[in-house]
């Protein structure tokens, strides 16, 4: 707290008198080189970027007028300084927290996020490299708690407890709406070397298994001004849709919005708080299209974990397989599936293997090789190697060559 009453105190943008200089004097201190502001880039890393960037922000204001970087109201700037510290904290670990710690950590992120949201806006002087800086580490919009029990209350009238995020970034908001009770699941292309508040998966939108989830809606904050938003759309398959964004301005694809329009109505809309310049908000989105049917089926293996999926009888098996693979943190080439006796084909539908509603169905879990064979050309087909490999095992055995392991 000392520091941040120091740094507070010291950085709004007014002369700073060095020793010896008189009030009046034309040339005010660098305020950045102040001894608070050292202190400060010691104490946090991302504090001391940000106090670089805002020391030549502040030059440009003195030039245009004198105008105050921070302001009289102080809140915002001490919760975005709180959040840029735990950010340093976390990153600073020696090694990944236990769970525990993981979720004290995702708690006191979601806490300070949401102390920054309520705060009176940050001014236009400092509210950008806010806006980047956060976005990096915790998340581009400011949804917060309540906007997550907003969430909440609209799933439940649908009969909606699950959560799928499939763009979580570091997982703030799958940790917001955890907090509320849901059961969110969440995941994202690329999670090495960021900081995540909510356990995220590592899974491209195109590894996502195509299922038909009547029980669960989809989480999209700021897709990307891509097709990405089309694939989580398309792989997702139910029919809710959580949606936080501008309308399309900056963010999702044309034939998404496009698909929003056509097949899409609106059941619910809350306004955000926005950054400066910014007119996003929150929708909940249900697909008016006639739903398509699905069955549920239990995954099982033989050492008694199960997965229950809800997916559609048109999806392939392909899909199920690599969720049931994701989901048990085996290599999906791994995995083979069964019904009974009869190993399901990967190319085929569910539709077409004659699965019924509450299907059981076995997890055979394959050698290593098939998750090397992945990776091969696909001329190497895996019963032509496992053939091989067996042919070598007996030329081995029969020249004495094996040694028994007891």
């Amino acid at each position: 707290m000392a520091l941040r009453a120091m740094l507070l105190g010291m950085w709004k943008c007014r002369p700073v008198l060095c020793e010896g200089q008189e009030r009046g004097a034309s040339e005010p201190r660098d305020w950045a080189s102040t001894p608070c502001a050292s202190r400060a880039r010691s104490h946090s890393n991302r504090l001391g970027d940000v106090l670089g960037w805002l020391d030549r922000r502040a030059r440009l204001l003195q030039a245009a007028g004198g105008l105050e970087l921070i302001g009289d109201d102080t809140r915002a700037w001490e919760a975005f300084v709180e959040l840029l510290e735990l950010a340093d904290f976390a990153e600073a670990l020696p090694s990944a927290p236990s769970e525990a710690r993981a979720r004290r950590l995702g708690e006191a992120a979601a806490g300070l996020f949401d102390a920054f949201a309520a705060a009176p806006a940050p001014g236009d002087a400092w509210a950008s490299v806010a806006r980047n800086v956060l976005a990096l580490d915790y998340a581009f919009a400011l949804f917060c708690s309540k906007d997550a029990r907003f969430v909440r209350e609209a799933l439940g009238d649908l009969g909606i407890q699950e959560v799928v995020d499939p763009m979580a970034g570091s997982g703030l908001h799958a940790q917001l709406l955890a907090r509320e009770g849901l059961q969110v699941t969440a995941s994202d292309s690329c999670t090495q070397g960021r900081l995540c508040w909510f356990p995220v998966a590592e899974m491209r939108l195109e590894e996502l298994p195509v299922l038909g989830h009547p029980k669960a809606a989809l989480f999209l904050c700021w897709p990307p001004h891509s097709d990405a938003a089309d694939t989580a759309l398309q792989k997702f398959g139910g029919h809710v849709l959580v949606l936080v964004g501008d309308r399309g301005k900056w963010h999702g694809s044309e034939t998404f919005h496009q698909e929003l329009q056509e097949n899409w109505e609106l059941l619910g809309q809350r306004m955000l708080r926005r950054w400066p310049r910014q007119e996003d908000d929150l929708r909940i989105l249900r697909n008016s299209a006639m739903p398509s049917e699905t069955i549920s089926v239990t995954a099982m293996l033989l050492d008694g974990r199960e997965v229950r999926v809800v997916t559609a009888l048109d999806s392939p098996v392909e899909g199920l397989r690599v969720f049931v693979g994701h989901q048990l943190g085996i290599n999906s080439h791994r995995i083979q599936l069964a019904a009974g006796a009869e190993a399901l084909n990967n190319e085929r539908t569910i539709r077409e293997c004659g699965l019924a509603d509450d299907a059981l169905l076995s997890v055979i879990v394959l050698p290593p090789l098939y998750g090397a064979l992945a990776r091969a050309p696909r001329e190497y087909l895996c019963g032509e190697v496992m053939a091989a490999k067996m042919e070598l095992h007996d030329a081995l055995a029969r020249a004495g060559r094996l040694t028994p392991i007891h």
